[in-house]
């Protein structure tokens, strides 16, 4: 005989029997998949991205000490100041960086308008934001070196995925 302790407990099998299948078949299994999808491409890209600023920002530190060195100043023949950046490479060091980061704006794009549900996906936004609000050359010091507002920002973000991780 079926009475109501019997029929819940069988509940959970059978919505787990029901709505598993049925989530899989839509899916909805993770209400972020998308999002996380998203950004683990902006992830990759944010990576690669890293290596090709840092040769842009040597390169331009070469350049800035050899005009020192010369005694150029800005301001002076602009033209002359900016074509021998071609001479230690600034130009090509630029572009590679600006091609780069246009791929990773572009990734960085539909993520900032999609609304995360899960921590997972609230851990994809705040990588983003802190692309869009930190500088690398800030992120990239030791922690110690960091200014109050980055610190703050990478406690959070760290706190995000350390939850993300565990839930």
């Amino acid at each position: 005989m079926l009475n109501r302790r019997k029929l819940l407990a069988t509940t959970p099998a059978v919505l787990a029997a029901v709505v598993t299948p049925a989530a899989a078949c839509f899916g909805t299994s993770d209400p972020d998949a998308e999002l996380i999808r998203l950004g683990a491409i902006f992830d990759r890209l944010y990576e690669d991205w890293k290596p090709l600023w840092r040769e842009m920002d040597r390169a331009h530190n070469r350049w800035a000490a050899a005009m020192h060195e010369r005694g150029t100043c800005f301001g002076e023949d602009m033209d002359a100041l900016f074509a021998s950046q071609a001479e230690f490479g600034v130009d090509i060091a630029g572009d590679r960086n600006n091609a780069h980061l246009d791929k990773v704006e572009a990734a960085a794009a539909p993520i900032r308008v999609m609304q995360p549900k899960t921590l997972a996906g609230l851990a994809v936004r705040a990588r983003v934001c802190r692309f869009d609000s930190a500088s690398l050359p800030e992120i990239d010091r030791p922690r110690g070196d960091w200014d109050w507002a980055t610190e703050c920002l990478e406690c959070f973000i760290a706190d995000i995925e350390r939850m993300a991780a565990t839930s």
